[in-house]
């Protein structure tokens, strides 16, 4: 695995690189300290004293290794809590590997929507941003498969979900093709 640039908050204020394990990257520790740093809801607020670093070392992974980020982004969705959450995940890290590494991730974006509902509910808190008419983000609405229609409102902050499965977050399971 390789080893991630060191981040604004470490290399500048001493943060002692809190996302490595025996002085590796570490995937789960990363996507278990992001989703607690997440608000469980819109205006909620959250103490995440101690946690503010994995907004930056998430930042970091988006710009240097998404496929990294994409990783991260899926442990990350097995521990979402709320639909607010997902959204958070989606319209932030998964939003800008996309747009900014299409051509990079899109076969890893396509081989998880075919496995995972949870995933493919996440895309749906993905926007194109300006890029609507390029052919990756046609396979990104191809990868979504049962959503045919938009799901976004323009009210959102942070691109509401809306979707017709409300128990796929609060479900632990994650079944490959159900629909």
């Amino acid at each position: 695995m390789p080893t991630p640039p060191e981040c604004f908050e470490c290399h500048f204020e001493g943060g002692g690189f809190p996302c490595r394990r025996n002085g590796n990257f570490n995937v789960d520790h990363l996507a278990a300290a992001y989703v607690a740093a997440m608000p469980e809801k819109e205006r909620a607020s959250q103490e995440i004293d101690g946690l503010h670093w994995t907004v930056n070392c998430v930042f970091e992974l988006e710009h240097e290794h998404p496929e990294l980020c994409l990783e991260v982004v899926l442990a990350s969705l097995k521990l979402v809590k709320t639909s607010f959450q997902a959204g958070y995940l989606a319209a932030g890290p998964l939003e800008q590997i996309i747009a900014d590494h299409g051509e990079r991730v899109i076969e890893g974006v396509e081989t998880m929507a075919r496995q995972s509902r949870r995933f493919r509910y996440l895309l749906t808190g993905v926007w194109p941003q300006g890029n609507d008419d390029n052919q990756v983000w046609q396979r990104v609405l191809k990868a979504r498969g049962w959503a045919s229609h938009e799901y976004h409102t323009q009210d959102s902050g942070v691109g509401l979900l809306i979707t017709p499965f409300p128990s796929l977050i609060s479900s632990p399971t994650n079944s490959a093709n159900k629909r």
